[in-house]
């Protein structure tokens, strides 16, 4: 059952369920409470990660604003201000499921489409410029397989982002209908025009590489000095 409760997102349910007179049985509440706490013990690890992301793509110029949040605090040695801007993005985005459970659930749905469209882009343009550009790596699929490999994931990806965006019942109703085509469309506009109304579809050039880490060469220093310019490295905050 302590297994189950762990991997089964969806298990005090299951036991109410099955369970004869679940509101008086303590191993539902138990398992409940034990679930609460799995999941909250999680959101810190989460938080720090996205934080981090935030600061890596910060650094490399590709945020509003990007000098400011790709600052790591000389006192925490981390990226305080980066993970201070996820943390508040995850707060409000809470609040819409209080707004509305539709356009919450439609926005979790929209970002796994994103999610696998980020996965697949890539191999999508490799499709493209075949994989004669790809750099020397230590792992090659080779041009025949890694090409079908590619092709299949583009193509499942594709084929389960038409499905994403069907409604979930036929008929269906304004308050049943899925909105994920027009989140993600809406959300591709917000973030083009943000891009390029902060003109960084000129300035962005892409990830920093410290160190030529493709071709299998050891990383040097991190950094070199207490400032370092935003397409090099990153800055040291020493307001803390």
């Amino acid at each position: 059952m302590v297994v189950y409760s762990y991997v089964c997102l969806d298990a005090a349910t299951h036991l109410s369920e099955e369970i004869d007179k679940p509101e008086i049985h303590g191993a539902v509440l138990f398992l409940l409470i034990w679930l609460d706490l799995v999941f909250i013990s999680t959101v810190p690890g989460a938080l720090l990660t996205t934080g981090r992301l935030t600061w890596a793509f910060a650094r490399d110029g590709g945020l509003p604003y990007s000098p400011f949040f790709s600052r790591i605090s000389s006192r925490y040695e981390v990226p305080v201000y980066a993970t201070l801007l996820s943390t508040a993005f995850c707060l409000f985005f809470g609040l819409i499921y209080i707004g509305s459970t539709v356009a919450f659930n439609t926005s979790i749905s929209s970002a796994i489409v994103f999610a696998f469209l980020s996965y697949s882009l890539p191999q999508a343009f490799l499709l493209l410029a075949g994989r004669d550009s790809l750099p020397q790596r230590h792992f090659n699929l080779g041009k025949v397989f890694g090409t079908l490999v590619n092709f299949l994931s583009v193509a499942f990806v594709a084929f389960f982002s038409i499905l994403f965006c069907f409604p979930f019942s036929i008929p269906t109703s304004v308050t049943a209908m899925n909105y994920v085509s027009v989140v993600a469309v809406a959300a591709l506009l917000l973030i083009a025009s943000l891009w390029w109304g902060a003109g960084k579809n000129r300035s962005f050039t892409g990830p920093v590489m410290v160190g030529d880490v493709l071709q299998g060469i050891e990383p040097g220093p991190h950094v070199d000095g207490t400032t370092v310019s935003p397409s090099k490295g990153w800055d040291q905050d020493d307001s803390d």
